[in-house]
């Protein structure tokens, strides 16, 4: 099977990409685009179930705000309890790749969107650009050093080629199940040794 993989810049004036609440009162956010976080914001906005995207490492200026969380349930501002005001990390001018996959759609060649967390404070609008498409389907398995997360789904995996595992640093990711909640999965960190046809999953 035609396997084409098409790359695109990723711009964001300001973006969170979330990690575990810390101490009810530090939201830290992810040196990566992780592949979920992507993947998801995609399928959403594009309608398009059949996508698998990779995001890369990020790059950009971290800052903290302080800001009352929204309650979504509730849709007012949080102002007291345990998830009263926190500190938010975020990146702005945060650029990196992105990679997308589609087995049924043709992709935009210009996409803009909302990505990550926080939203309701302004952050995660968007703008991925092609630049090349990447034709995998006569390239064969070699072992990489990959520089992304990836969840350990039999989609994920098999959608990127892996053929084995050399060197595994395992994490977790969270996928979203509806719009208020998700869960978290087993991935594969970045630094880990893999056999796949999916070389751009290296170091930029």
């Amino acid at each position: 099977m035609k396997r084409v993989w098409i790359k695109y810049t990723f711009f964001s004036p300001a973006i969170h990409v979330g990690e575990r609440l810390q101490g009810n009162i530090f939201k830290p956010c992810s040196d990566y685009l992780r592949s979920t976080t992507i993947t998801y914001a995609l399928r959403y906005h594009l309608g398009v179930k059949n996508l698998i995207a990779v995001g890369k490492k990020i790059k950009g200026n971290k800052k903290i705000i302080n800001r009352n969380p929204l309650s979504k349930s509730l849709n007012v501002i949080r102002t007291e309890g345990s998830r009263g005001p926190i500190n938010i990390e975020i990146i702005e001018n945060a650029e990196t790749f992105v990679y997308v996959y589609s087995v049924d759609e043709k992709i935009p060649e210009k996409i803009e969107l909302k990505v990550g967390g926080f939203k309701s404070l302004g952050l995660g609008y968007s703008i991925l650009e092609k630049i090349e498409e990447i034709d995998l389907t006569n390239i064969n398995p070699q072992p990489i050093q990959i520089d992304t997360y990836i969840p350990l789904t039999k989609e994920f995996q098999d959608t990127l080629d892996i053929r084995n595992f050399i060197f595994p640093l395992f994490s977790y990711v969270f996928i979203p199940e509806t719009m208020l909640n998700g869960k978290y999965i087993k991935a594969l960190a970045p630094g880990s040794k893999i056999v796949t046809r999916s070389k751009f999953l290296e170091k930029e």
